[in-house]
């Protein structure tokens, strides 16, 4: 019998470590909570590439909208020519000097023209700024590498 209770026990602390490691990672405030710049710099890219603007403004920092939203726009008409796939983080580095609060995240993923079947996949790069304050990460900045016009 105390073999079992010691079981239920340790079940117990289990499930409860899973239940606070899940709240202290996705956290309140939706969008853009995150512990790091690579989950919101892949999860604003997955909803641009996918053609959901409104979703991907949701990682776009206050301040910064009306920049990004121009860029944003301006790949999106760039990006609606062609089909995507394989996304993975290319490097996380410092935007410039911005410090420890400001990286560079490059994403990389293969694309081709749409309907292109016969054509080669070729690799794109789509470099985002990503800043912290507070722990919240937010997009202030981004640039459309490859494909680009």
């Amino acid at each position: 019998m105390r073999s079992s209770s010691r079981a239920r026990i340790l079940w117990l602390w289990v499930l409860v470590s899973i239940l606070a490691l899940s709240a202290a990672c996705s956290g309140p405030g939706g969008a853009g909570k995150s512990v790091n710049p690579e989950t919101v710099a892949m999860d604003f890219t997955t909803a641009f590439l996918q053609g959901d603007l409104e979703k991907a403004k949701e990682f776009i920092k206050a301040e910064a909208m009306e920049k990004v939203s121009q860029k944003l726009d301006k790949s999106a008409a760039i990006m609606g020519q062609y089909e995507t796939t394989n996304l993975e983080i290319g490097s996380t580095r410092p935007w410039s000097f911005g410090g420890e609060s400001d990286k560079r995240v490059e994403i990389r993923f293969d694309f081709r023209r749409k309907g292109a079947s016969d054509e080669q996949w070729s690799i794109g790069l789509l470099a985002v700024r990503v800043v912290t304050t507070g722990g919240t990460w937010k997009i202030t900045d981004l640039e459309l590498v490859r494909p680009a016009k």
